[in-house]
């Protein structure tokens, strides 16, 4: 038997993970902004900081409503030691989600 390593409709708990460029330990205002198949835009909260340069969110029930491209942009605010605020983003991830079989 051959495992799917595809992403359908209805899917959910698994993780979405960002990689940034400088340690982010010290984000504020964490969200993945999401653009769905149907051009709307949802925004979803990554549950934690993960190893100082990721972000990680857990794709929960009813994201992922639609079959489609969907393209998640992680963004932070952030605090230099010297005290400059800066707003960054990562790579935009593109996630292509296929139909689910009905009964």
């Amino acid at each position: 038997m051959t495992e799917s390593k595809n992403i359908h409709v209805g899917d959910y708990g698994f993780d979405i993970l960002a990689q940034f460029d400088v340690d982010i330990s010290a984000a504020t205002s964490l969200s993945f902004v999401t653009e769905k198949p149907d051009a709307s835009v949802v925004t979803w909260t990554p549950v934690a900081a993960y190893e100082n340069n990721s972000l990680r969110y857990v794709v929960e029930s009813g994201d992922l409503d639609l079959a489609g491209v969907y393209r998640v942009q992680p963004k932070l605010t952030l605090v230099t030691p010297e005290g400059t605020t800066v707003v960054g983003s990562s790579n935009i991830i593109i996630m292509k989600v296929y139909p689910a079989i009905t009964a």
